[in-house]
């Protein structure tokens, strides 16, 4: 590289100094010419012929710049050479002006030149030719050896780079060969590594091996162990739960689980876990009522051996009672399947199948229960529920009589005969079989409610001496029973019935009574507000204040309405009595509520409304006195005489007795009108 440079410098170097000498020559030639012009001789000799022309010399003075333009001069500077070339300008600037002063004087001396200035003139013109042609080969000659030159230089150049990739390759060569060197070097000395590793694994595995055998060992005998520990404590805890289904007293069954769940607590400590074992927990969970500790017991027993139906059983139990029929069926439908002969499951699967009122279901499984265990009473009992809720009197009937030879002394069977009875419409045979059901049990709730059911049964059939009787016994035996609205429900038939034999404030005192224990009881405000409402002295404020809180639950009551209706009316409100009789005659169109409404009517002042209601009553009923009397006043108010005496003459001459005072009263103002 620094060769090159030195010989393109040199190249430089040689045009600035040939391009220097011209100008030089040039400049002495015109010098010698600007002489030759001044002097005597010269004088005459440029007259006659043709002058160097100043565009000429220029001419060529600007070629001989032009070659090498910018070139630095050998062994200067480039500051120095331009400040050269501004010296050389200045010159040529100053000669040239020279020359055209003298060109100017010498125009006007050409047309004097003489023969001897025109043949001078010549020669020096050729000698002008002689040496712009030598410049021009000079030039030539210098351009090929530039050419040359630059052709010398591209090889050279090719050359060196040639040798800069050939040392490149070299070097990527040897830094491949030592890199492969490298990685042969790492790879044997991994492989190395990896045997000893391998061999040091080995002898780690064998030493592994050893111990781990003398680990299964002793882990064999300990588990022999466990198991003879756990099969004891399952034998102990399976004999628990047997006493506990044969026990009857409930707070020693709670003990006896209590006790097995202790051992399978134990045993899940030890780490001796078992489906046993959490089954058994399942059953303790399940009798305190922790009903999602108990189906998480069981879910581990089932994935601890999944072959045992009775975990699906005890599972679908605890699902029905969560009201998740769905999952219960599924799980009673899987213990079925492992033990095509368990009962018990198809029946609480019946039982799942009404829940999900799937009534032809149900009746499929209690049958498949029944002919497993022929004597099963509790699914006779149910087939003849599902009868009894179809209107299958006659198979409900068969049943039940089923039931009744397995078990001749079930109470149970008795009271539901005698409902059974009762819906059918047969009030002998209901009776009948309350009354075993009563006799057959001691005094205590259940014995309760089948007076109170008794009662219902003989309230229905018109007997209210003995339907009070059996309502009172049941009234008095009340504190038996737990559940309170069971409570307000015997003592709102204890009250219907005395008011059905007229002894209204005994009656009153009860519905109060049902009201203290149950506020919301509708049919005691109902029956309640009537009986205050038909009292000569009676608090309109609180009747209307019972039958609103009666309206509030049950807008749409007939019973509500018409006695808010009849309130409203004796509080002499009669747009809001309107209202409400309106509303219980969408709901029944019978004559008393009928007789209310045109009343309501009447009362506000709407004689057409009520007279139409009333036209219509005597039409239905020709006896129907009151609405005659009311007719007669609506006639009168209406102008219309005749037909207001008519219609009370009407009641006169069939019913003299009837509201005979008013009537008469009546019939005279008319006649006096008539008059």
């Amino acid at each position: 590289m620094n060769e090159n440079k030195t010989k393109n410098y040199k190249n430089k170097k040689n045009k600035i100094l040939f391009s220097l000498l011209t100008v030089i020559f040039i400049i002495l030639f015109l010098s010698v010419i600007f002489k030759c012009k001044n002097s005597p001789r010269n004088s005459n000799s440029f007259q006659n012929g043709h002058p160097y022309h100043i565009e000429e010399r220029q001419k060529t003075q600007n070629n001989a710049l032009a070659e090498n333009p910018g070139n630095e001069i050998s062994g200067k500077k480039s500051d120095d050479f331009n400040k050269n070339e501004h010296e050389q300008k200045s010159f040529l600037e100053q000669s040239e002006q020279r020359e055209n002063e003298d060109d100017l004087s010498e125009i006007e001396k050409q047309k004097e030149l003489t023969p001897k200035d025109e043949f001078e003139k010549n020669n020096r013109e050729k000698e002008i030719e002689i040496i712009e042609k030598k410049r021009l080969e000079e030039e030539k000659r210098l351009e090929e050896e530039k050419s040359l030159k630059e052709e010398r230089k591209k090889e050279e150049e090719k050359k060196r780079l040639e040798q800069e990739r050939l040392e490149i390759e070299k070097k990527k060569a040897e830094e491949k060969k030592r890199e492969k060197e490298e990685k042969r070097k790492q790879e044997e000395n991994k492989k190395l590594e990896e045997k000893k590793k391998l061999e040091a694994e080995k002898k780690r595995l064998a030493e592994e091996k050893k111990r781990l055998e003398e680990e299964k060992k002793l882990a064999e005998a300990e588990e022999k162990r466990l198991a003879e520990e756990n099969q004891k404590s399952i034998e102990m805890m399976n004999s628990l739960l047997e006493e506990s289904e044969n026990v009857q007293d409930s707070e020693l069954k709670k003990q006896k689980i209590e006790k097995a769940a202790e051992i399978a607590n134990q045993m899940i400590e030890n780490q001796n876990e078992s489906d046993a074992a959490h089954y058994v927990l399942s059953k303790n969970a399940s009798q305190n009522k922790k009903y999602d500790n108990a189906l998480s017991e069981l879910e581990k027993a089932i994935n601890l051996n999944r072959e045992n139906p009775l975990y699906y059983y005890d599972k679908g139990k605890i699902l029905y009672l969560k009201r998740r029929y769905e999952d219960a069926q599924w799980n009673f439908e899987k213990a079925c399947e492992l033990n095509e002969n368990f009962y018990q499951s198809k029946y609480n699967l019946g039982l799942t199948f009404e829940k999900l009122n799937q009534n032809g279901e149900a009746k499929k499984a209690f049958s498949e229960a029944i002919e497993i265990k022929n004597d099963y009473e509790k699914a006779f009992l149910e087939l003849a529920r599902i009868n009894a809720k179809e209107n299958c009197f006659s198979e409900a009937e068969k049943n039940y009589q089923k039931a009744l030879e397995i078990n001749p002394d079930n109470p149970k069977i008795f009271d539901e005969l005698g409902s059974l009875y009762f819906q059918n419409g047969d009030i002998e045979k209901s009776e009948e079989y309350f009354k075993k059901a009563i006799e057959s049990r001691p005094k205590g709730e259940e014995s309760t409610l089948a007076k109170y059911n008794l009662s219902t049964v003989l309230l229905d059939s018109g007997d209210f001496v003995q339907a009070q009787k059996y309502a009172w016994q049941a009234y008095d035996e009340k504190g038996f029973v737990k559940n309170e609205n069971n409570q307000a429900n015997i003592i709102y038939n204890y009250a219907l019935i005395l008011e059905k034999n007229g002894k209204i404030e005994d009656a009153k005192e009860k519905y109060q009574e049902v009201l203290k224990i149950n506020p919301n009881a509708q049919k005691a405000k109902i029956n309640l507000s009537a009986i205050l409402m038909k009292e000569n002295q009676v608090d309109l404020d609180y009747v209307l204040e019972l039958l609103l809180s009666a309206y509030k639950t049950d807008s749409d009551s007939y019973e509500v309405n018409n006695n808010l209706g009849t309130c409203y009316l004796l509080k002499k409100d009669y747009k809001n009595a309107v209202i409400h009789y309106e509303k219980a005659a969408e709901k029944s169109k019978n004559n008393e509520i009928l007789n209310n409404l045109a009343n309501a009517y009447l009362e506000n002042g709407d004689l057409e409304k009520s007279c139409g209601i009333y036209e219509n009553l005597v039409l239905q009923d020709n006896q129907d006195w009151n609405s005659f009397v009311n007719l007669g006043k609506i006639y009168l108010q209406q102008g219309r005489v005749e037909e207001s005496l008519k219609a009370l003459l009407t009641v006169k001459n069939n019913a003299p007795k009837f509201r005979k005072q008013e009537v008469d009263s009546l019939i005279d103002v008319l006649t006096g009108v008539s008059e």
